[in-house]
Formats: C-alpha cells, structure tokens, sequence
C-alpha cells in the first residue's frame, strides 16, 4: 500500500471517528478491546501481539476486524511496514496501556488480599489498655507485610463493637465483652494496673488512707484500670476515691499526674512513661491479677489471612510484653 492510500485510510479513520464517536459502538468497548488495541500498536504487527496476548494471528485478525465493525471506525492501517494506528487506534491504544496497568494492579492486589499480603486492616482499641504489644505487633506486621495498611480507632467498647458488626473495623482489642453469637472473642494476655504518682512524690508506699485522700485521674467506672484501684481500696476497707478528672486518654492522665494527681495505666504503659522520666510508679501491691484483653472479631471474617496473620503476632508479643499467661486459639463469646 503506497503512502497516499495509508493517509487517505488515516484520515477516513479519523473522520469515521469524528463523526461517530457518539455511537452506540463506543459504549461497548471491553478491557479486553483496549488491550488489544494497546498491544497492536505497541508490537507493531499482529504476529507479535498475538504471541503477546496468547493467541494466534488469524483469531487476533478476525477480533480486531469485529472490533472495527463494531465501532464502525477504522483502528489500524495494514501496511508491509505493520499495523500503523489510526487517530482513534492510536487515542485507544493510550487508553488500552492505562487499563493494563490498572487490571495487572488490580490482579496483584487481588493475589494479595487471598495471600494477605496488602490491602487494610482496620482495629479498634479500648481506652485505657497496655498498647506495648500492639505497637510491636504493627511493626512487625508492617516489616512483614509493607502493602498492608493499618488503620488503629481508639474508642468506647460499645461504639467499636457497632462498627465491628457493620464490617468498618475488623478487630476490637478488648475485655471480654458480653456475649454474642455473632462474634467471636480470642483471649490474648492480661492487662495488670500500676498506680502512677510524679517523680517528686516521696518513694516510700504511703498508707491507702492518704492514697484515698489524693487528687486522682481515673478512666471512667468499670474500665479495668479503675477496676483495679477500686479494688486495692476495698481490699484495705475502704471506699474507692472519687476522681476529680475522667478521662480516657493516657497522654491527659500522665500531664495531670505530673502535676500533682495520683492515676492508674495499664503497667507495661506505666513503665514507659516512668522510662521517659515522666511519672514513678508506686510500690503497691494491687494484687487485680491481671484484667484479660483480647481481640473480638466478626465470625463471618473468620479465614481472613491478614486478621488471622496480626492475631498471630499480637499473641506472642502479647505474651512476651505482659509477662503473663497467653490464650490460643478462637473461644466464641456466644
């Protein structure tokens, strides 16, 4: 074919495409039309992009010409130098390159979320629990799996567990929370208190009648860390002390603390806020055992790789931080 009938077949290419752009043809273009058109114009000849898209020459001739058809357009020039685009085939062909490079994404990904190897995790902590195993186990979910974003929400148990039903968090970190048949809880490792005081309190124990008679810092009722202070007072038979501040956050509780309130965290937390030189630990002996914390999951998202995988780690390093018993395996809150 000479030059002058391949720029006449272009432009009628062009002008078809103009004209019939609109047309119900182009509303039927599939993932599979474009990369075709994409690998045709960038092999350069149909032999070299059926062995490209697995198939043979004259079933790859017959589909583009059905195509062509179809669309009513002209989308490559047949030439002895090979398949030259058209304004429309070569405006697809771009089109087609963008869409491979999506579904090849999306098929990894696709892979990825069957391996757990990415996608999002997404977990809901209580206020007030030891967190030291959970940042141990992100981190190493993270150096395991780098494509798998984490997404932590701290909040009420009762809000987490509602967003926990709807499917907008896959694990809550939790007490063991009232039964559901639904749900499922797996026991991780237990939750000791520390009562924390600023570092200029005197180091002496001091006697639970003066300790009651403090300013203190407490999360709300029934949170296992005001658990266990009421505990310790009844113990000595006492009446708890009424906290003059609530709070749910452990950053609030260690500025009021350094101010001259008395608090309660969770020991491993208490510990590493003492590391920073910021509040001491009292020399008392709560003797609460330990509150048990878990992780509560949905029993539809039981098999899911990536939940499965971070329950997995936060076991162990829940084990080893807490220096405590640990749990295995699922026991139903039902």
């Amino acid at each position: 074919m000479g030059m002058g009938n391949i720029s006449r077949k272009y432009q009628s290419g062009t002008q078809a495409y103009r004209s019939d752009m609109c047309g119900v043809g182009w509303f039927m273009l599939s993932v599979r039309d474009l990369e075709l058109i994409a690998a045709i114009e960038s092999s350069g000849t149909l032999t070299a992009a059926a062995d490209r898209l697995g198939t043979s020459q004259p079933a790859l001739s017959r589909s583009l010409g059905q195509l062509e058809r179809r669309l009513g357009v002209a989308l490559f020039v047949r030439s002895a130098r090979g398949m030259i685009p058209t304004l429309p085939g070569a405006q697809l062909a771009e089109r087609g390159r963008a869409v491979t490079a999506v579904t090849a994404r999306a098929r990894r990904d696709l892979a990825g979320w069957a391996q757990g190897q990415s996608g999002e995790l997404r977990l809901g902590i209580v206020p007030h629990l030891s967190v030291e195993s959970v940042t141990t186990a992100v981190a190493r979910m993270r150096s395991d799996h780098p494509r798998i974003r984490i997404r932590v929400r701290v909040g009420a148990t009762s809000e987490l567990i509602d967003e926990l039903r709807i499917g907008e968090l896959d694990l809550v970190l939790t007490p063991p929370p009232a039964p559901e048949p639904e749900l499922v809880f797996v026991p991780l490792f237990r939750d000791r208190t520390a009562i924390i005081t600023a570092t200029t309190a005197p180091a002496e124990p001091p006697s639970p009648a003066w300790l009651r008679a403090q300013p203190w810092v407490l999360a709300p009722r029934g949170t296992p860390t005001t658990n266990a202070v009421n505990g310790y007072f009844f113990a000595a038979g006492l009446e708890p002390p009424l906290p003059v501040v609530e709070t749910s956050d452990p950053l609030l509780t260690v500025g009021l603390v350094t101010g001259g309130h008395l608090g309660a965290l969770p020991a491993n937390a208490a510990r590493t806020a003492a590391a920073l030189g910021m509040v001491r630990p009292m020399e008392l002996d709560l003797s609460d055992g330990g509150s048990i914390v878990g992780a509560l999951r949905a029993r539809a998202a039981d098999g899911s790789p990536h939940i499965d995988t971070f329950l997995r780690l936060l076991d162990v390093h829940g084990i080893e931080a807490q220096d405590g018993p640990g749990y295995r395996g699922d026991h139903s809150s039902g």
